[in-house]
């Protein structure tokens, strides 16, 4: 009887002495978690602001396509009348990752063209409006030629478009705007 109350008594004792004190391993388990949590932490913070830096680098550029040279802001001349280039063909195209807009447009005018404002809006197969937007291209166009621009839609249902031109930069540095 003596033998089996020291038995549980000893048993008792180590059980709570064991349970009290974690393990070493333990504790720089934590410790190695949380460093590893912080690295990953600033590495996602890393590449947040890296993306920022590259979309507003991507914005720049974009507004800096239809934006006339710092040479020619001073002969900026506004034109008016009927558009100059011609929409000869807009499709709606769809590939691994994405939809897309391709406008073909012909320079029906005398001068060449250095960049393209365009407008389009998106239709489905009932013929039904799912959304308009727009894109600025800067691509040479010479006089009486044809060029292709392309950009990607967010249109998942989109079957085609209609496309318009809103503004046009010429290699002179003037500029034609739609009404």
């Amino acid at each position: 009887m003596k033998r089996t109350l020291i038995t549980i008594f000893t048993a008792l004792a180590c059980l709570v002495f064991s349970c009290s004190q974690p393990s070493p391993n333990a504790d720089l388990k934590r410790r190695a978690d949380s460093i590893d949590i912080q690295r990953k932490a600033t590495e996602l913070a890393r590449q947040m602001v890296q993306k920022t830096k590259d979309s507003l680098v991507r914005a720049q550029r974009i507004n800096d396509s239809i934006a006339p040279p710092k040479q020619l802001t001073a002969k900026t001349v506004h034109l008016s009348g009927p558009c100059p280039v011609t929409v000869k063909e807009c499709l709606v195209v769809s590939d691994r990752h994405g939809k897309g807009i391709i406008v073909t447009l012909k320079n029906t005018s005398r001068k060449k063209i250095t960049a393209v404002d365009v407008a389009w809006v998106v239709f489905n197969k009932h013929k039904q409006r799912l959304g308009s937007s727009g894109g600025k291209a800067r691509k040479l166009l010479p006089a009486g030629k044809t060029a292709s621009y392309a950009w990607d839609i967010h249109a998942e249902n989109g079957i085609y478009a209609k496309a318009s031109v809103r503004a046009i930069r010429y290699t002179d540095g003037t500029l034609w705007m739609a009404d």
